[in-house]
């Protein structure tokens, strides 16, 4: 729609050219940027202005007239109030019925809802009896085998031990054995040793003991000599000393091999 109509102009929003009414001007014209700019001034309006409604005064209203209109009031009040009951009535009923559906509803999921986590709880027990059913078994496997297992190692363990009893056993014995032949052989040994030693200290002795008596009888040779002389300087006819002892007694009496003995 075109506001301000312009000789030689076209409307940008009809493409209509326009044709300015009598008394527009344009007065000049010069270029911008973006097209030509007009500077356009509007005549005076040519048409009368309308004229204004007057008023018209109220008739007046008789007596049957005002009652008739307030029985049309009061009636269509009486329609508003039974619309508004009406509709109060739908308002009530239809939420009366949506709670009802609404308590449905809810009952219904309620129901589903508890007899699924009823099926879900039986489910749920079968499951858990069945796992615990499985689980006891391989409990009972499990224990099984290790009590096998056990009463293997048991009897192992037993035949080990005898075995090493019988061992130990065995071995004491030739330890005994050994021992007692080592004890056998070193008494031998010793005795020998000490049969040689005992040889060996009797002829040493026997040997010490000729030493000694040689040496002995070279000693008292040589006494015998020099008492022999020493009597034989000092004899006198009435006194005879002895030789061992130089006591002056009755008589001496000379023995074999110049042996001298004290008479008394």
């Amino acid at each position: 729609m075109c506001v301000i109509p312009v000789v030689g102009v076209v409307c940008r929003q009809c493409s209509v050219e326009m044709v300015a009414p009598v008394g527009t001007e344009i007065r000049c014209e010069k270029k911008s940027r973006g097209g030509i700019s007009y500077e356009v001034i509007l005549a005076e309006p040519s048409a009368d202005k309308p004229l204004l409604p007057t008023s018209v005064s109220p008739k007046s209203m008789t007596a049957e007239e005002i009652t008739q209109k307030l029985q049309q009031a009061e009636e269509r009040r009486k329609l508003m109030e039974e619309s508004r009951l009406a509709t109060l009535e739908e308002r009530i009923s239809r939420l009366e019925e949506a709670s009802r559906k609404r308590e449905e509803t809810n009952a219904a999921y309620i129901y589903a809802t508890q007899a699924a986590l009823e099926d879900k709880l039986n489910a749920t027990s079968i499951n858990r009896e069945a796992y615990q059913n499985g689980l006891r078994a391989k409990i009972m496997d499990r224990l099984n085998n290790v009590d096998n297992v056990r009463k293997q190692l048991d009897a192992k363990t037993n035949d080990l031990r005898q075995t090493i009893e019988d061992k130990l056993r065995c071995a004491e014995e030739n330890r005994t054995e050994s021992i007692r032949k080592m004890c056998e052989k070193l008494k031998e040994h010793l005795e020998k040793r000490i049969k040689s030693k005992i040889v060996l200290a009797s002829a040493n002795r026997n040997t010490e003991l000729m030493k000694k008596l040689e040496n002995f009888r070279k000693q008292r040779h040589v006494l015998i000599s020099v008492t022999y002389y020493f009597y034989a300087y000092h004899v006198t006819i009435h006194q005879t000393p002895c030789v061992q002892c130089f006591h002056t007694e009755s008589s001496v009496t000379l023995l074999p091999d110049n042996d001298f003995v004290r008479i008394p």
